[in-house]
């Protein structure tokens, strides 16, 4: 059970959870409202402080260093585009990644690096985070600078690889654009992907209790709150069905474009997330993290949790990149862990 925890460790989780945050209250309490009140107390406890983000417009490349979902990515010039490195025996196995060239000959879309018997491809650009936009909404990121996420597509949903690119100085930045001939696949460059510039707002999230026996440290937060009767009901499943309902309505992508209405109080989930929930039917993504990497599973966020339903190479996933807040708070990004709900 992770249920002993150190003052010093509640000090540096608090700024994770939505109780302590004063903007998140009608939020919170709109989320809780159905709930006895001894259950919502103790739920209270479990809520993540979060930012979602929303679609605003189709990305024209026309500001640097704005906040964008997909497309191409406002690198320094010295930060080259990230690859995987890949041999041709794995690349023989996607169809897409080939095509034949004027003399009729097959050959990859991707460059070979003869040296290292490897070719070249691209990750794919998820996000960029402009972390000074949003320092009054959170106080758990880095005060300034860009946060840059990138998916490697060869790698699976339950084992999914990646990389997050940090850069603190914000002028250094250059325009994605000079990123667009970069083949994708065998009729798509980087710069025809869909791209969106990204409107962010406070939220509340809170976590699944689908699988609460299976994940303690959830069982334990809600038991420091609850008396002997009520963890005993909690035990025998008495508030499964209140505790099934606690998040906000979700829409997929495609539908979150739709909507005309931009100015509006967060009740529904954005298309992406800061300090989110993952899911799963069993151990959840965090719990997962925890376990990987070690540490304590209350100390881990969802960095960035993003639906890829209808923009990416993946076509139905919900991605959770988390990471420990001390490495958080160290700007060490290279310890990072992905999955996928499921």
């Amino acid at each position: 059970m992770h249920d002993h925890l150190s003052s010093q460790n509640d000090s540096g989780r608090d700024t994770l959870m939505a109780e302590h945050s004063a903007q998140r209250q009608a939020l919170q309490q709109k989320l809780l409202k159905n709930l006895e009140p001894h259950l919502a107390h103790a739920v209270a406890g479990t809520l993540r402080s979060s930012v979602d983000f929303y679609h605003c417009a189709k990305e024209t490349y026309a500001v640097t260093g704005n906040m964008r979902l997909g497309g191409m990515a406002d690198l320094p010039e010295d930060i080259p585009w990230p690859t995987v490195a890949v041999t041709e025996e794995e690349l023989r196995e996607c169809d897409d990644l080939w095509e034949e060239d004027e003399s009729g000959q097959e050959t990859a879309v991707f460059p070979w690096d003869d040296a290292a018997q490897v070719y070249h491809y691209p990750m794919e650009f998820i996000a960029q985070i402009d972390c000074h936009a949003l320092s009054g909404l959170q106080d758990y990121l880095p005060r300034d600078g860009m946060l840059f996420f990138f998916l490697d597509c060869g790698s699976s949903v339950l084992t999914s690889r990646g990389r997050v690119i940090y850069v603190a100085d914000k002028t250094t930045l250059r325009s994605g654009t000079r990123f667009a001939g970069i083949r994708f696949n065998d009729i798509c460059t980087l710069g025809e992907k869909l791209s969106f510039s990204l409107e962010a707002k406070a939220s509340v999230t809170a976590p699944s209790f689908y699988a609460l026996g299976q994940n303690p440290h959830l069982e334990a937060a809600l038991g420091r709150r609850l008396d002997e009767a009520q963890r005993a009901a909690l035990d025998d499943g008495s508030y499964d069905d209140p505790l099934s309902t606690l998040s906000f309505p979700e829409y997929y992508a495609w539908q979150l474009r739709k909507m005309d209405d931009t100015d509006f109080l967060p009740d529904y989930q954005g298309i992406a997330r800061i300090n989110g929930c993952g899911f799963s039917q069993h151990e959840l993504p965090e719990l997962q993290a925890a376990s990987a990497l070690g540490g304590d599973v209350e100390d881990y966020l969802v960095l960035f949790q993003v639906d890829l339903t209808g923009q990416f190479q993946w076509e139905s996933e919900m991605l959770n990149i988390i990471i420990h807040r001390d490495d958080l708070a160290a700007l060490r990004f290279d310890r990072i862990y992905m999955a996928c709900d499921y």
